[in-house]
């Protein structure tokens, strides 16, 4: 799994040059899902984050505590989907 998609995409783009198959020798997934990963050949697989929510929660997150001073952990969960490509 690349850390994004960018990186999966060279990643593609190197094996396939080198002759290595995807997903025959190498499975490669990406991750935040944007607009192009249906369009890759073969598509990516990819993990979709909700990345404007995160920020908006990390945001919010951030001025409760400087608000409160308080540093007690906090877990927030978003929810995330995996969209199937050929990568896989």
């Amino acid at each position: 799994m690349a850390g994004d998609e960018q990186t999966a995409y060279a990643a593609l783009r190197y094996l396939t040059h080198k002759g290595i198959g995807v997903p025959d020798d190498v499975r490669i997934t990406g991750f935040n899902a944007f607009d192009s990963w249906p369009f890759s050949v073969p598509t990516l697989t990819t993990i979709h984050s909700p990345a404007y929510s995160l920020g908006y929660r990390a945001g919010e997150a951030l001025i409760a505590r400087l608000d409160t001073e308080s540093f007690a952990e906090k877990e927030i969960v978003l929810p995330t989907s995996l969209l199937v490509g050929e990568t896989t």
